[in-house]
C-alpha cells in the first residue's frame, strides 16, 4: 500500500471517530448507543431502577430482540385413500371369479409428528411507548413415509368404445387345445366373457376338421363385452408425505395506558399486516416387477431362466408427485399483557388476521412408464406364476410356460402434468403464552406455547384425482383447517 493512500485511509478514519466522539457527546449519559437506553446487559437482575423509574412492570423502551427455538406440530390433512375410493368395481384375473378392487394404503400414516423451528423477533420501542416490530419464524420440513407390498390402487377408467384412453379394462387370454396348430398344443384366445361364442379380439372358435377335440380361429368383430375389468394392483407402493411452514409480520406497536398499580401488568396494541407460507407434498411410486423374461404373443409362452420375473400390475410403473402451495398473506391486529413478580414474568399475546390464500397446485408424474413397454405390444402378464393355468395333460417345450396374459390395446404410458390456481379467505388466529425468568436486568430465560390455527388451506392428499388418462387436480380439499402448535424457548432482550 503506498504512504499517499495509508493517508488517505488514516484521515477518513480520524473523521468517522471524530464524528462518533461528537455524536456521543449529544447523547443522554442513559445511552451508549443512540436507541439502547441505559441497556447493561448483565447488570444484576435485582436492580431494577432505571431512567424511567423504579419497578419491574414499567415498560421496557429501546431495542428489543427475541430467538427462540420450536417444536412444533402440524395437524394432518383429512384422512383419504391412495386410490379413488368412488371408484372400486368388481374385477378379475381369469374372468371367472370377481372380486373388489381394493386401495390398500391411505393417508392414516401422516400423523402431527414434531418439527423443528426457529421464530425471531426484532423491535424499537420509543419515548412515547410507540414502536415498531418485527417478526419471523421459520418451521422446518417434516416426512412421514409408509408402504405396502402387493398392493392395489384404484383409478378411475371407464370403457367407452371408440375412445381409446388409458381404460384399465382388458381382454384375458386363455389356452386351448391348439393340435399342434402353433407347433406346441396350444392356443391362445381371449376369454369369451359373455358365452356368445366370440372369444374377445381373436374371433371365433371352430373345430378343426379331421381332428376331434382341436380348434383353431376364424375372425369376427370384436366382442367388447369380453372386456373385463383387471385389478390395478402393484408389487410395491412406497409415499411419502412433506410439509413445511415459514411466517413473517411486520407491526406497529402502541403501548396502552398504564394502571395506576404496577401489578396489574402492561398492555400492548398493534397493527400491520403479515405473510404466511404452508407446502405439503405427497408422493407416490408405485412399481411392478420388472421385465427379465422372453414373452411370445403369438403362442403365450413366457420362457423363464432363473429366478426372472415378468410384469405384475397393468400400471407398473407408475409415479406421481402432488404439491399444494399455500400463500396467505393480510392485515394483522395483535394484543399483549405482560406482568413480572420478582424475577418471573409471564407474558400473553393474540393475533387475528383475514387473510388472502393464493393457492397453486401441481401434479407430475408418468403412468404406466415401462422402459421396455414397446416390446411387450400392450400384453402384460401376472406374477406369481399360478400352477392351475397351466392345461392337465398337456406339455410343454423345455423352459418354456403358458401363464395367464392381458391384452388391453387401449392402454399406453401417459405423462402427467398439470396445474391450478385459486384464492380462498382464510382466516388466521394466534395465540401465545410464555413464562421468562430473569436472568441480568435485561435478559431473560423463555419457555412457552404457541398455537396457530387458519382455514381455507389446500392440502395436497385430497386434491388428487386418481382418473385415467392423465389423472388431475381436484377443486375439492383446499379449504381445511390448519393447526400449528407447540413449544418455544429461547432468549428475550428488553422485552
Amino acid at each position: 500500500m503506498s504512504i499517499k493512500r495509508s493517508k488517505v485511509w488514516l484521515v477518513l478514519g480520524l473523521q468517522v471517530a471524530l464524528a462518533a466522539a461528537a455524536q456521543a457527546q449529544e447523547l443522554p449519559d442513559y445511552e451508549w448507543v443512540p436507541g439502547v437506553r441505559d441497556f447493561q446487559p448483565f447488570a444484576p437482575a435485582s436492580d431494577v431502577t432505571s431512567s424511567y423509574g423504579r419497578g419491574v412492570n414499567r415498560r421496557k423502551r429501546g431495542w428489543f430482540f427475541t430467538i427462540e427455538d420450536l417444536g412444533w406440530t402440524t395437524s394432518s390433512p383429512e384422512r383419504t385413500t391412495i386410490g379413488n375410493a368412488n371408484f372400486t368395481p368388481l374385477v378379475s384375473y381369469d374372468g371367472q371369479g370377481y372380486f373388489q378392487q381394493q386401495n390398500t394404503l391411505d393417508t392414516g400414516f401422516i400423523q402431527p409428528g414434531m418439527q423443528n423451528g426457529e421464530r425471531i423477533q426484532l423491535g424499537y420501542v420509543g419515548d412515547d411507548d410507540v414502536g415498531w416490530m418485527v417478526g419471523y419464524f421459520w418451521l422446518h420440513s417434516r416426512t412421514d413415509t409408509a408402504a405396502a407390498s402387493n398392493a392395489g390402487m384404484s383409478f378411475a377408467s371407464p370403457f367407452i368404445p371408440g375412445v381409446p384412453g388409458n381404460e384399465t379394462e382388458g381382454f384375458i387370454d386363455n389356452y386351448v387345445n391348439g393340435a399342434s396348430v402353433f407347433g406346441n398344443g396350444f392356443l391362445a384366445a381371449d376369454v369369451d366373457v359373455n358365452k356368445n361364442g366370440i372369444h374377445g379380439q381373436d374371433g371365433r372358435l371352430v373345430p378343426v376338421p379331421g381332428v376331434p377335440g382341436a380348434f383353431t380361429l376364424q375372425s369376427a368383430p370384436v366382442d367388447y363385452g369380453d372386456l373385463i375389468q383387471l385389478p390395478i394392483e402393484f408389487s410395491e407402493i412406497r409415499t411419502k408425505y412433506a410439509s413445511r411452514a415459514w411466517s413473517i409480520e411486520v407491526m406497529r406497536t402502541w403501548g396502552l395506558s398504564k394502571s395506576r398499580r404496577a401489578d396489574h401488568g402492561i398492555w400492548d396494541f398493534m397493527a400491520g399486516v403479515r405473510y404466511l407460507r404452508f407446502r405439503d407434498s405427497l408422493f407416490v411410486d408405485a412399481e411392478g416387477y420388472s421385465q427379465s423374461a422372453t414373452l411370445n404373443a403369438n403362442t403365450g409362452f413366457v420362457t423363464v431362466t432363473g429366478q426372472a420375473k415378468q410384469i405384475q400390475g397393468i400400471l407398473a410403473d407408475t409415479q406421481f408427485n402432488q404439491t399444494a402451495d399455500n400463500n396467505l398473506v393480510g392485515p394483522q391486529i395483535a394484543l399483549r399483557w405482560q406482568k413480572q413478580r420478582g424475577r418471573l414474568a409471564m407474558s400473553v399475546s393474540g393475533r387475528f388476521a383475514p387473510m388472502a390464500n393464493f393457492q397453486n397446485a401441481r401434479q407430475t408424474g408418468d403412468i404406466a412408464d415401462r422402459s421396455n413397454s414397446a416390446s411387450l405390444n400392450s400384453v402384460f402378464v401376472r406374477q406369481p406364476i399360478d400352477n392351475n393355468l397351466v392345461l392337465a395333460g398337456k406339455t410343454v417345450a423345455t423352459g418354456a410356460l403358458p401363464i395367464l396374459q392381458y391384452d388391453t390395446p387401449f392402454l399406453h404410458s401417459t405423462s402427467v402434468n398439470h396445474t391450478r390456481h385459486s384464492t380462498q379467505f382464510s382466516p388466521l388466529g394466534e395465540l401465545r403464552i410464555d413464562a421468562k425468568y430473569q436472568i441480568f436486568r435485561n435478559v431473560y430465560a423463555t419457555v412457552g406455547w404457541t398455537g396457530i390455527v387458519m382455514g381455507g388451506i389446500a392440502r395436497s392428499p385430497n386434491m388428487i384425482n386418481y382418473s385415467l388418462p392423465a389423472m388431475g387436480i381436484l377443486n375439492t380439499g383446499n379449504r381445511q383447517v390448519l393447526f400449528l402448535e407447540g413449544i418455544n424457548f429461547g432468549i428475550t432482550v428488553n422485552r
